[in-house]
């Protein structure tokens, strides 16, 4: 399994807090690759990771850039993955 750095945005949460958030590329090799997300909130240390949502790149950055664009935080990340799905 690969990460791949995709983006890291700063932001604040509904009560005020600032929120560190990193967003990566989870990658798993094999035929076909198989992609998931993975979420850091650096200043709490929390991490969520959704494995083996798809196969398809573009798909996957897709779905970065819209969890990145509304701050998708670890705890919300499943919840909002499995909307997606």
């Amino acid at each position: 399994m690969r990460d791949i750095p995709y983006t890291s945005k700063l932001d604040h949460a509904e009560d005020g807090r600032p929120l560190a958030l990193d967003y990566f590329i989870l990658v798993r090799d094999g035929e076909p690759e198989q992609y998931g997300i993975k979420v850091i909130e650096k200043n709490s240390g929390a991490q969520s990771l959704a494995f083996d949502l798809t196969t398809e790149p573009e798909r996957i950055y897709t779905l970065a850039d819209k969890l990145s664009r509304n701050s998708v935080t670890p705890a919300t990340l499943l919840d909002i993955v499995d909307d997606w799905l």
